[in-house]
């Protein structure tokens, strides 16, 4: 079988038929939208009130691999970007769930992750690559990059970035050993300082606690999960999952 706009959704449906490798949740619409690891990507739309597809949108020819989402809240767009070199980045209206545009973005490599950052209305990624690339957006400039950094040396293979609003801080986790959580500077992108953390290998992971001001990471070798904590910029506890080697997702 395959999946279906109006299809009900089953763990076993995405794990056959989708591969699905990202998620992003549209809170205000109760909806989930996925982007698949096939050739080419797909986007799925998912009502989580019925748990049924609502849409499906498959791209392009060479538009594979789907590894980044962000959400636009304040403009209503969603925003694909491919784990290809160079990579593709797809734009898609939220309220008709309709491809708008998209743009090959040449001299950048695969991106790995994405943020929304309402305070600049723009749309920052970060890519893996040997050193890691960080490159903004601004979404009334579809198609052009306003700003890039290149991260310090060691500062590799970028897995995951988010934004604490509070700090004005980008928080990118490297999928190396040991891992790395750099803090860059919203304003500038400018390198701020790092953590190394040995007990954290290759960070694969992440979520933002802002309620308690702390990042969390998981370890694609090991079962772990490392706190660190937002305003000191230091560790805190590691949760050993017993049982588990590769956390996807925290």
């Amino acid at each position: 079988s395959q999946l279906m706009t109006g299809a009900p959704v089953s763990l076993e449906d995405f794990t056959q038929n989708a591969n699905t490798s990202v998620a992003v949740s549209d809170l205000a619409n109760n909806v989930v939208y996925f982007g698949t690891w096939t050739s080419p990507g797909m986007i799925i739309k998912v009502d989580m009130t019925t748990k049924l597809v609502k849409h499906v949108i498959k791209l392009n020819a060479n538009e594979n691999h789907i590894k980044t989402l962000v959400h636009d809240d304040e403009n209503g767009f969603l925003y694909a970007a491919t784990f290809t070199n160079p990579p593709f980045i797809i734009k898609i209206r939220t309220a008709d769930f309709l491809r708008v545009d998209s743009f090959l973005a040449s001299g950048v490599k695969s991106i790995s992750s994405g943020i929304y950052d309402a305070r600049r209305d723009a749309v920052l990624f970060a890519t893996y690559s040997s050193p890691s690339m960080i490159v903004q957006m601004s979404t009334g400039n579809f198609g052009r990059f306003d700003r890039s950094r290149t991260l310090n040396k060691g500062q590799d293979n970028a897995y995951s970035l988010l934004y604490d609003d509070s700090s004005n801080m980008l928080l990118v986790g490297t999928f190396t050993f040991p891992g790395r959580v750099v803090r860059v500077e919203a304003s500038d992108l400018s390198v701020k300082d790092e953590i190394v953390i040995p007990s954290l290998s290759y960070a694969s992971a992440a979520a933002l606690d802002p309620v308690n001001r702390r990042a969390l990471y998981g370890s694609w070798e090991g079962g772990k999960v490392v706190e660190v904590h937002l305003d000191t910029f230091r560790k805190g506890s590691t949760i050993d999952l017993a049982g588990a080697t590769h956390v996807y997702d925290v």
